[in-house]
């Protein structure tokens, strides 16, 4: 799980590519309904780092 509400994601420690999961061209996590990476089923993100749903994790 990636939670960062509302701070810039720093994402690149994680080694996302390594793990085959896509971002979008602003560095989120491409996501599904379900906030889980459409190209890795067993990663979910929320907050800042995810492409869809809301912006912060505790709504």
């Amino acid at each position: 799980m990636v939670h960062a509400v509302g701070r810039i994601s720093d994402l690149e420690p994680l080694d996302l590519d390594v793990a085959g999961v896509e971002r979008d061209e602003r560095e989120h996590l491409k996501l599904n309904g379900f906030l889980q990476s459409v190209s890795n089923p067993a990663v979910y993100a929320a907050g800042n780092a995810a492409a869809v749903g809301p912006a912060l994790t505790s709504v």
